[in-house]
């Protein structure tokens, strides 16, 4: 990282006219003056509404809940699954009859 930007600081953001940013100041200050995406609104309204999630570390939760144990059989491979946008709920799901039939930890909002 250093030989292509001078730095070793993270993050590190290489631009399409290759210029270098290191370090989170410099990456946000160029973010900032470039022009929204017609989808940036409703990211960051996302973001919000996930808030609960990433405090009861969802995500790692998920994870423990679907570590396979000594005694399981896994009987799908990773290319068996599919990815399914679910617009009506606000979230995308796997849709697989493996991963379906199992129920995830609940958490307390």
């Amino acid at each position: 990282m250093r030989a292509a930007s001078g730095s070793d600081r993270i993050p590190a953001l290489k631009t399409e006219d290759r210029r270098f940013f290191s370090g989170t100041r410099a990456v946000y200050g160029y973010l900032r003056k470039l022009e929204g995406w017609e989808h940036a609104a409703e990211h960051r309204r996302r973001f919000v509404d996930h808030e609960p999630a990433r405090e009861s570390d969802a995500v790692g939760q998920l994870i423990e809940f679907f570590e396979p144990s000594a005694e399981a059989e896994i009987t799908a491979a990773p290319e068996d699954a599919e990815i399914v946008d679910v617009p009506e709920s606000s979230h995308t799901s796997f849709a697989s009859e493996t991963v379906a039939s199992a129920s995830p930890p609940t958490t307390a909002a």
